[in-house]
């Protein structure tokens, strides 16, 4: 009779109100915000057109994950099913690691990837001789970067010194060609292009421990539910409101 009076309790135990609304609060946010993920890597992937993709497959494996958390979440919510909770505040738990560990990893990886960004760069140089594939995309950076050459400046493309290095203001932006009254942009374009690799890195690590928090949050609210309605199932407490 005992065993069968705690079975009876637990069916009959709830989560309090207010605990329930914020948690398939939360887990209807969260779908959202995988859904947008989702079609976002759709549209990346389209316009794409083959390239970059492990960053396609990434972020609509990210994104995917999500709306299933999501969904999962919102149903153990509604349901109030205890092992449901359990189970999705473990998932949770371990995308807090997971994420902590992916966003410490990138920051330690950060000067190696500009080191070798740079190198690679460095290959292309003289771009008079080997930047033909690139000089169309080069030519268009440099003039909405205000930028000439990768490296060394205007010296990267020896003779051939491109229209779009050409500067008219007269700002300390500028320099003459050595022994020509012409004159081009100072800045080389792998400046502009390490200002992009570090907004870029900023925006990963951002994301990483921004996500770390939102999963706390839901391992949290979960934790907590599910709590409530152990608690609620041993002392035989149904209302919702005395279920803490």
């Amino acid at each position: 009779p005992g065993g069968n009076s705690e079975v009876t309790n637990l069916k009959m135990a709830h989560i309090n109100y207010c605990l329930k609304g914020l948690l398939v609060t939360f887990n209807i946010l969260l779908t959202l915000v995988g859904i947008v993920f989702l079609l976002f890597g759709i549209h990346f992937q389209n316009a794409a057109e083959g390239h970059t993709g492990s960053s396609k497959g990434m972020c609509i494996l990210i994104a995917v994950v999500t709306v299933a958390f999501g969904l999962f979440g919102l149903f153990g919510a509604k349901s109030e099913n205890q092992c449901m909770l359990k189970g999705y505040s473990t998932g949770m738990a371990l995308c807090v690691i997971m994420l902590v560990i992916l966003g410490i990893w990138f920051a330690s990886q950060k000067s190696k990837v500009f080191v070798a960004f740079k190198s690679e760069t460095e290959k292309l140089i003289p771009l008079d001789v080997k930047g033909d594939e690139m000089r169309k995309e080069l030519d268009q950076l440099q003039a909405v970067a205000r930028c000439c050459g990768l490296v060394n400046g205007y010296k990267d493309w020896g003779s051939q010194i491109p229209d779009s290095c050409d500067c008219t203001s007269g700002s300390s932006d500028c320099i003459n060609v050595e022994g020509q009254s012409r004159r081009v942009y100072a800045q080389p374009c792998i400046n502009v292009m390490f200002s992009l690799l570090e907004l870029g890195y900023s925006v990963i690590f951002g994301l990483s421990f921004g996500f770390a928090i939102i999963a706390f949050l839901g391992m949290l609210l979960s934790t907590c539910a599910a709590r409530q309605l152990k608690q609620a199932a041993i002392s035989g407490v149904t209302d919702p409101h005395y279920a803490l």
